[in-house]
């Protein structure tokens, strides 16, 4: 039986994190009400659906204050702590960029560190 889990995050711009998802190497499917596969074909609907590639989804649904996730965990062999910490950690880096360029730097090195960090070294130009 599945059993699909929603997880809270703090996570607000669902533009956001399907430019995140993506960033991660995911492919993205969004609209109205899309579809995420569980386990035994079983579904549930999002606003955005992020392809594991191994047959199973994470779905995000829209919040009043911040975006859940949801997926059937277990059968999709991913921890849902790290999964979430991995695509915050993403949302962060896409919405740097955005700030960034909308204040006229642009980005000059990035490169992940050792211990999982991203480091971000943004110039402007007078």
């Amino acid at each position: 039986m599945s059993c699909f889990v929603h997880v809270a995050t703090r996570l607000v711009d669902i533009d956001t994190i399907k430019h995140a998802a993506e960033l991660l190497g995911y492919t993205v499917q969004q609209g109205e009400r899309v579809s995420v596969a569980g386990w035994n074909d079983q579904t549930t609907e999002a606003d955005l659906a992020i392809a594991l590639g191994n047959g199973y989804d994470v779905g995000v649904v829209r919040g009043n204050d911040a975006c859940t996730l949801v997926a059937d965990w277990l059968m999709a062999h991913q921890d849902a702590t790290t999964f979430t910490n991995t695509l915050a950690q993403a949302y962060g880096q896409v919405r740097v960029r955005e700030q960034a360029k909308r204040q006229g730097y642009v980005i000059a090195k990035e490169e992940r560190q050792a211990d999982g960090s991203v480091r971000m070294l943004l110039r402007r130009f007078a």
